[in-house]
């Protein structure tokens, strides 16, 4: 795939998939993590049935498979950990966590056998971490709690080994990601009935946030998601997040009015920097899409 072509999909990518702390962060206020889950993840499945079964992938073996599997590691693992993080840990410093995902990842597809670790390419992932870690120490940390940093690492980890999962096993998008709703809204119903609080008031914020994660997070973001793996690997994809802090910084300006320091800005002049060279690497290697 070009590189000018790529580069608007990997900052869509990273906009939406930044948000969804956001609103998970709105979502989690008014609604316990495993209850909010278990609606997003329904919902996405409901969105997503009509979709598969015209693609006659909605009862395809392989889909099912990928799909509960990933279903374990996104869903109920990922996003159950990170959202469980976010009753105690602010939405930043969530989502500067899980830009960490890179070196996990690169990690675990080199002992899969799926991807060389290329020097280059590390070398763009130690600036954007470098600009990652810049943004971090200028971030207030009163919120977290050595419980919901905790849930938010492992909950990374989670996420870079399903990447690489989903990198060895491909599938039609469609389908995996049905398929992983469906064993994450599973995954999460009996969490809400033994720990949840089921029956919180459906304020309108709360709708429009499990609205906005089912539809725009879980069928939109997944499915781009998916996308970039197949074009870019899965080492490359996961160095994509480096970009997450940037529209997290951003999304905290329009939103709540925070300022954005020389420090911000450096780090974000890192992230991008090590972004361009990753995706370089990427597009220069003989045979890449």
């Amino acid at each position: 795939m070009p590189r000018l072509a790529l580069y608007p999909l990997v900052a869509l990518f990273s906009a939406v998939w930044s948000s969804a702390f956001v609103a998970g962060k709105i979502g989690t206020a008014a609604l316990d993590p495993y209850t909010l889950l278990a609606w997003r993840f329904g919902l996405t499945a409901l969105a997503l049935f009509p979709l598969a079964l015209a693609r006659g992938r909605a009862a395809h073996a392989g889909d099912i498979r990928a799909g509960l599997l990933l279903g374990l590691l996104y869903n109920a693992l990922y996003l159950g950990l990170t959202f469980t993080a976010l009753v105690s840990v602010s939405a930043t410093l969530v989502i500067l966590i899980v830009s960490c995902a890179p070196f996990a990842t690169a990690l675990f597809a080199a002992a899969a056998g799926q991807e060389r670790l290329d020097a280059g390419r590390l070398l763009g992932v130690a600036a954007g971490f470098g600009g990652v870690a810049a943004i971090a120490l200028g971030q207030p940390m009163t919120m977290a709690t050595a419980l919901g940093v905790g849930c938010a690492v492992l909950g990374m980890l989670a996420f870079s080994l399903g990447t690489v999962v989903y990198r060895g096993r491909a599938g039609d998008a469609v389908g995996v990601n049905f398929w992983q709703s469906v064993a994450g809204c599973a995954a999460m119903i009996p969490l809400s009935l033994v720990f949840g609080r089921p029956g919180a008031a459906a304020t309108p914020e709360l709708v429009a946030a499990v609205a906005y994660l089912a539809l725009v997070v879980g069928v939109g973001g997944m499915g781009l998601w998916f996308f970039l793996i197949r074009v870019s690997g899965a080492a490359t994809a996961a160095a994509y997040h480096l970009l997450n802090p940037v529209f997290g910084l951003l999304f905290s300006h329009l939103l709540l009015g925070a300022a954005i320091t020389a420090r911000d800005a450096a780090g974000v002049g890192l992230i991008c920097l090590g972004l361009a060279v990753v995706i370089r690497r990427r597009a220069s290697k003989p045979g890449a899409a």
